[in-house]
């Protein structure tokens, strides 16, 4: 009776007007479909899962304070010439759940990228993350931008060939897909967002969550030449945490 009642809760959610579907991978073969509301509960949590449809996942639970997760998979580049004044740090202080979150920090006109290769690149992808703003320009007087996305680290300057999030340091928070723009709204310091965006390679689209709300119709854009391959953050006179990253491929 139990099964029953849980089948017909599930085709209730699955056929409600707001549920997207989503496809989960599995390598005996046999692909199940869900609500896409559903992948905290059923994409992160089943380890059958992890291997099929989930690119990665990072909590930053497992990694020491006050430390760069590197053995997690993550890369710290710098991209200017300036003294380095800029890092990437697993904090304790701030945090969306759990006891750690990643903080991204840059000040001045000093600019870095922390990187996450992905294991694949499937036709239509997730991201899905939380971020808090704690300061949107450190150096007042200096531009600072924030961008989040997946691209390719070998496909040129970064923001021209990408599928992501743009913050500046008036407050504007944008998505683009390669030459193409879109304003979300306007970021306030002091909270948490949570930010969900799906790109499909064939079409070269993107389509946005903010909050679990569709904010941006879909729409076009060139994006990348090469290919995405990576997940990428590179901060500029900014300090943000990241909190709760999943990335998983989809139908």
């Amino acid at each position: 009776m139990k099964s029953i009642y849980l089948l017909i809760l599930f085709l209730f959610i699955s056929k409600s007007t707001d549920a997207q579907e989503m496809l989960l991978h599995n390598n005996n073969g046999r692909d199940t479909s869900f609500p896409v509301t559903m992948i905290d509960s059923i994409t992160f949590s089943n380890t059958p899962y992890v291997q099929d449809s989930v690119l990665f996942y990072d909590d930053f639970e497992f990694y020491p304070g006050n430390s760069f997760p590197v053995y997690g998979g993550w890369a710290l580049f710098e991209l200017s010439d300036s003294v380095l004044k800029a890092g990437a740090k697993v904090d304790s202080k701030n945090r969306y759940s759990g006891m750690k979150s990643l903080r991204v920090f840059s000040t001045g006109t000093d600019k870095i990228m922390v990187n996450r290769h992905l294991s694949r690149t499937p036709k239509i992808v997730y991201m899905d993350f939380r971020l808090y703003i704690q300061k949107l320009a450190v150096d007042v007087g200096k531009a600072a931008s924030l961008e989040i996305g997946l691209w390719n680290i070998a496909d040129g300057e970064f923001g021209s060939n990408y599928a992501g999030y743009v913050m500046k340091e008036n407050g504007a928070f944008s998505c683009k897909a390669g030459n193409k723009e879109a304003l979300i709204d306007n970021f306030v310091t002091g909270r948490w967002y949570r930010l969900r965006l799906k790109y499909s390679v064939d079409d070269k689209s993107i389509q946005v969550w903010m909050n679990g709300i569709a904010v941006v119709p879909k729409f076009t854009g060139l994006m990348p030449y090469l290919g995405y391959n990576d997940f990428s953050i590179v901060s500029q006179n900014n300090e943000v945490l990241l909190d709760e990253i999943k990335i998983w491929e989809s139908n």
